[in-house]
């Protein structure tokens, strides 16, 4: 079984909605976004506890970001098991 890939998709959703905001002011990035500035402030520290995944893909959204998801298929590992 593999890791939880969820994590790691908040930290990637959050990590580009940062740099769509980077340089602006807190109170124009929470217009854009449409949320509080102290939200604005959390995502900047990188606090995941407070966004969900479909939060983060809105305020990419609002940020003007096109949303795209492509899903494929690992290919299934080979396991050499000794008899």
């Amino acid at each position: 079984m593999t890791a939880d890939p969820i994590p790691e998709l908040k930290r990637a959703l959050t990590a580009e909605l940062v740099r769509a905001i980077d340089g602006q002011r807190v109170w124009i990035a929470a217009t854009t976004l449409q949320i509080d500035g102290k939200r604005v402030t959390g995502l900047r520290a990188g606090d995941l506890r407070r966004f969900s995944t479909e939060s983060l893909i809105r305020f990419l959204d609002r940020a003007g970001y096109d949303i795209a998801f492509t899903i494929t298929k690992r290919a299934r590992r080979i396991e050499n098991r000794a008899r």
